[in-house]
């Protein structure tokens, strides 16, 4: 299987008046709980950055990690944020590691103090296509319900999440079809069309 490097960030900020969160999971599409993407796949050294503008790790730390990841993982970048210790945003954008998809970069809005840092998180960059809770779950990934009517507004995700494309695709995106086990079970994959076949029609003399 093909596989390809991304670059995640997660953490978190506290302040006064407001605090932001950020996590990125894997889903395995076997119906495993989600993992951490470095618990599962060969990733290289984790980088610290202060959350503070003035250095200071009194406000918590945002940290950074470039992992080798295999093609058709999803991954789920959760934000949480508050202002006044009430919750104002939950919400999670779910993408799919595609290494001839676009390479986009997700970036999470964070709550927002003078002394932030970060505004943006660069939580997800690399090759992957953005997908839908409902092309999510037909790839049995095991998404507890109560996630599911938390973290997947459309308005909410529209508004905390913003997705850059900085290169096209390099294959176009394989359409999700459904395979039957040998225990019977239905699954729903992505199945790369082979090339079509040309067809010449010669003018005869």
């Amino acid at each position: 299987m093909d596989t390809s490097t991304i670059a995640l960030m997660w953490g978190s900020h506290t302040f006064t008046t407001s605090s932001s969160k950020v996590n990125v999971f894997v889903y395995p599409t076997d119906g495993a709980g989600r993992e951490f993407p470095s618990k599962v796949f060969k990733a290289q050294r984790t980088l610290k950055h202060p959350a503070a503008r003035d250095g200071s790790l009194l406000h918590g730390q945002w940290y950074s990690q470039r992992v080798d990841i295999p093609d058709d993982e999803i991954l789920g970048i959760q934000l949480q944020a508050s202002y006044h210790a009430k919750p104002y945003a939950s919400c999670m954008l779910l993408v799919q590691t595609r290494s001839t998809g676009p390479y986009i970069k997700v970036k999470a809005k964070l709550s927002v103090d003078s002394n932030a840092g970060y505004e943006w998180l660069d939580a997800f960059e690399g090759r992957a296509d953005v997908i839908s809770l409902k092309e999510a779950l037909k790839q049995k990934v095991n998404i507890p319900p109560s996630i599911r009517k938390i973290y997947f507004d459309p308005e909410e995700v529209s508004e905390e999440f913003k997705v850059e494309i900085l290169l096209p695709e390099t294959v176009s995106r394989p359409k999700l079809t459904t395979v039957i086990s040998s225990s019977g079970e239905k699954k729903s994959v992505r199945i790369a069309e082979g090339p079509k076949r040309v067809i010449r029609v010669r003018n005869k003399i």
